[in-house]
């Protein structure tokens, strides 16, 4: 007994590592992403910004998962469960030759591709340029983290949103650039952190063409090709709002519900390295027994820590918002950020829940349900926009986030593991997040107090356990 419970406490120990190694990669990007809200905010104009936001959503969310044919995610897999440094230099070969050549194509034919606002000479070459360097620090920073070597993948990270911020000051506050700018400062911050990846970890040693292997590259296909469903699935819910907003109400309305999403995305923050750390450690011990108890505490307290911030972000984000947006023209966007942020709160909630398949390679299992919620955005945003505006967009994204954490919750605990659930709790946080919902629209400052005041009461009563151990091992150090 006391031996399966020392594994389990190297396992969250290791996890916690991770998640704080990753957390520190994850939250200062999300800081400096923050703080370049008032200075898009104050040299472009929504329709500017709606434009280059829909670009860079398409590139980021559907070409490049699209153009690597998830060969990331497949290497990265395949990496951890790498014997010697044969079959790492194999897997890493293999992947890198087939997205390198898919990335060069991608490269010419983006550079003739007409893009209204963005069709000169000199953004054409950069947005092809900026289609190969996504795809390639995209697998470079997946092979890293298959190494095990997250600190350098959270640095990397780090390296770029830096440079980007520096980027976006000097060519939009200082040479008033504008979306040539705004766009300089997207390419060249990905540039700088993808030489300097390849270069300290020296990952050139692992690339050699006769590492290139047919037998490696059809077992890295049959993962990571299941996979490409879930992305486009993934893209849709997350994109095809923009493309319908943009069709129907016009790129200014896209620039606004752009700004509504930047703070409720804080919220990935964590999220995003717990995530990744925790899709490590189950793959790492995925054949390992007793991994049912071990998922359902991770469950346990993920859904803690990710409630609390649920609560804190809905309190806090009027004023954040208010300190953060400086153009009057995006003030509308403050009336859509409360379901938004819940449904991003959902979407963490249901990638977890992905993460379980992910372990148990059934990269369809994850396709198929991504797929169902896509579908269920498009028909609830196509039933609601002309009615609605832009509050059809949220709904939409709201119901089909819903709908996915359902359905997985269900499938995974039917077919594969149990997880056990504190419906009390589930309760409690529902009845609260209506509460500061409602508590949201009323421009009171003192109701916004008593908001404010009231999350961190709740968020501090249901994290209380984790928050003392930490500061224990705080004072203690």
């Amino acid at each position: 007994m006391n031996e399966k419970k020392g594994k389990f406490m190297g396992k969250d120990k290791q996890l916690i590592k991770n998640t704080l190694i990753l957390a520190i990669g994850m939250v200062l990007p999300k800081i400096f992403t923050v703080l370049t809200i008032p200075i898009y905010s104050s040299y472009l104009n929504v329709e500017e910004f709606g434009g280059v936001d829909y670009v860079t959503t398409i590139i980021l969310g559907l070409v490049v998962p699209v153009l690597t044919l998830q060969l990331e995610n497949g290497v990265f897999r395949y990496l951890i469960d790498a014997k010697n440094e044969e079959q790492k230099k194999r897997y890493i070969s293999t992947g890198y030759f087939l997205v390198l050549l898919l990335s060069l194509i991608a490269m010419v034919v983006m550079y003739f591709i007409p893009i209204s606002g963005l069709n000169t000479p000199m953004l054409r070459i950069v947005l092809s340029v900026y289609v190969g360097i996504e795809t390639l620090i995209l697998f470079f920073r997946n092979v890293v983290r298959g190494l095990g070597k997250n600190a350098q993948y959270a640095l990397n990270s780090i390296i770029s949103v830096v440079v980007n911020f520096i980027m976006m000051v000097i060519t939009m506050m200082v040479l008033k650039a504008g979306v040539n700018g705004y766009m300089l400062s997207l390419l060249i911050p990905d540039i700088v952190a993808l030489a300097y990846l390849i270069w300290h970890e020296k990952l050139h040693r692992y690339i050699r063409l006769r590492y290139f292997d047919q037998e490696y590259l059809g077992k890295l296909l049959r993962y990571s090709l299941p996979l490409i469903p879930n992305a486009i699935s993934w893209f849709v819910i997350n994109f095809s709002d923009k493309v319908i907003i943009i069709a129907i109400l016009g790129q200014a309305a896209q620039g606004i519900y752009a700004t509504a999403y930047k703070i409720p995305n804080m919220f990935n923050m964590f999220y995003q390295a717990f995530n990744l750390a925790w899709t490590e450690s189950a793959s790492r011990n995925a054949n390992k027994s007793g991994l049912e108890k071990y998922y359902s505490r991770m469950f346990a307290q993920l859904f803690k820590l990710l409630s609390g911030g649920l609560l804190l972000l809905i309190a806090f984000s009027p004023f954040v918002f208010k300190v953060l947006v400086r153009g009057a023209s995006y003030f509308e966007a403050i009336n859509y950020m409360p379901l938004l942020i819940v449904s991003t709160y959902l979407s963490c909630i249901a990638a977890f829940y992905g993460s379980v398949y992910v372990v148990c390679k059934e990269s369809k299992k994850a396709g198929v349900t991504s797929f169902i919620a896509a579908v269920v955005n498009l028909v609830v945003h196509f039933a609601l926009i002309t009615w609605l505006g832009l509050h059809a967009a949220v709904i939409s994204t709201f119901v089909s986030f819903l709908v996915l954490t359902l359905y997985r919750a269900y499938d995974i605990n039917k077919h594969y593991y149990k997880i056990k659930y504190n419906y009390r709790l589930i309760v409690l946080v529902m009845i609260i997040t209506i509460l500061l919902v409602c508590l949201y629209y009323v421009d009171n400052l003192y109701v916004m107090l008593l908001s404010m005041l009231l999350s961190v009461v709740v968020a501090w009563f249901i994290n209380q356990k984790l928050i003392n151990q930490i500061l224990r091992k705080l004072i203690h150090r």
